[in-house]
């Protein structure tokens, strides 16, 4: 509890005061009990554009990626991937440097300082989010990709398309807007997440809160 306390001021002081981006940011427990129901949430599912500049609480953005592509159990995802791949990571770009999604640890990694947020671009210009995440397929996950290489990519296409949706039941479920997005400036953020030739990016979700 001690450690979580103290994640949570650091995080809150990071944000607040735009200090140096840490190189971990340990992201709460998942709040098991919070939301409205299913039901209710696919009524209220919408694309939004427009958001408070009220920063994400880190119990809000943790939860958040753990609905995205969390682990619900020892060796599955809440999102489904095709032949278990769980090729799908989720980048989260944030005011002061942008982050790769730890599942396994339920933290945030550093991957570049500065914020990437500008550079969506293609379509993302106005859309000024508290963050923004980035859906990314790691081709050298898929077990087709050596011998059907077109069939891998689609199905990674597919998985991607999964975490999206269900991005966006969690957002609609707990007060706060999202959009998906498939137009962006691919190379500028691929350069920008020091991404490889493996990597695919796929998507990305400006997320807020609604205003």
């Amino acid at each position: 509890m001690k450690k979580i306390i103290l994640s949570l001021i650091a995080f809150a002081t990071y944000l607040s005061l735009g200090a140096q981006a840490p190189a971990t940011i340990e992201l709460p427990a998942r709040s098991a009990d919070r939301g409205t129901s299913a039901m209710k949430a696919f009524e209220q599912r919408q694309s939004l554009r427009n958001y408070t500049p009220t920063d994400l609480s880190a119990q809000d953005l943790g939860d958040l990626l753990w609905a995205a592509n969390g682990f619900n159990r020892p060796d599955k995802r809440t999102a489904a991937t095709a032949m278990n791949a769980q090729e799908i990571d989720i980048y989260v770009c944030l005011s002061d440097g942008s982050y790769l999604y730890n599942t396994r640890e339920h933290s945030l990694d550093l991957v570049a300082e500065g914020d990437l947020r500008p550079d969506m671009g293609r379509g993302n210009e106005g859309i000024k989010p508290a963050a923004c995440l980035i859906v990314v397929a790691d081709m050298s996950r898929s077990p087709l990709l050596g011998r059907e290489p077109e069939a891998a990519h689609r199905m990674a296409a597919y998985d991607a398309g999964i975490v999206s949706a269900n991005i966006y039941i969690f957002c609609a479920a707990n007060g706060m807007g999202t959009v998906c997005r498939a137009g962006m400036d691919k190379e500028t953020l691929a350069n920008g997440l020091k991404l490889g030739p493996e990597h695919v990016i796929h998507l990305n979700h400006p997320v807020g809160y609604i205003e």
